[in-house]
C-alpha cells in the first residue's frame, strides 16, 4: 500500500505561509537582539520591563512558526491559533499606531499590521475555512 503524496498547498496558503515565516522570524530576531542589548547594559539600569519584552516577542513568535510549519497539514487548531495570534497583533500594531499618533511620534508597528491584515484576510477566506475542513480543495 502506497502512501498518497502530501497534497500541494493552494496559492493563497503558500502566501500566507511566507507572511508567518516572516512575522515569526523577525519576531524572533527582534527579541533575541532586545535580551542581548539589555543584557549588555549592566545593572546600573533597572531594564526588566525591556528584558520581558524580548522574551515576550520570543514567545509570542513560536505559535506562528509552528503554524507557518504545519500549514500544509490541514489541522483546524493550526487555523485557530494562527487567526487568534494575527487577531491579537493586529490590534497591539493598530493601538501601537494610534498611540504614536496621539504622541506625535513616529508611527511604528505598520509593518506587523500590515502583515497581520493579510493573514487574516487570507485565513477567514471560505475557500480556506473549507480546505481546512476538508471539504474542498483550493485550486494551486
Amino acid at each position: 500500500m502506497t502512501v498518497p503524496p502530501p497534497e500541494r498547498l493552494p496559492k493563497v496558503l503558500r502566501q500566507t505561509r511566507v507572511v508567518l515565516y516572516v512575522q515569526s522570524l523577525l519576531s524572533i530576531l527582534g527579541g533575541v537582539l532586545l535580551v542581548a542589548a539589555v543584557s549588555s547594559l549592566g545593572d546600573g539600569a533597572d531594564t526588566t520591563a525591556l528584558l520581558l519584552l524580548g522574551v515576550a516577542s520570543i514567545l509570542f513568535a513560536l505559535p506562528l512558526l509552528v503554524c507557518a510549519i504545519k500549514l500544509r497539514d490541514r489541522l483546524p487548531w493550526v487555523r485557530t491559533t494562527a487567526l487568534v495570534f494575527e487577531w491579537i497583533t493586529v490590534a497591539s500594531g493598530a493601538l501601537g499606531l494610534l498611540m504614536s499618533l496621539v504622541q506625535g511620534a513616529v508611527p511604528t508597528g505598520i509593518l506587523s499590521l500590515v502583515l497581520g491584515v493579510l493573514v487574516l484576510q487570507s485565513l477567514m477566506k471560505a475557500e480556506v475555512r473549507e480546505w481546512f475542513a476538508g471539504r474542498a480543495s483550493l485550486p494551486g
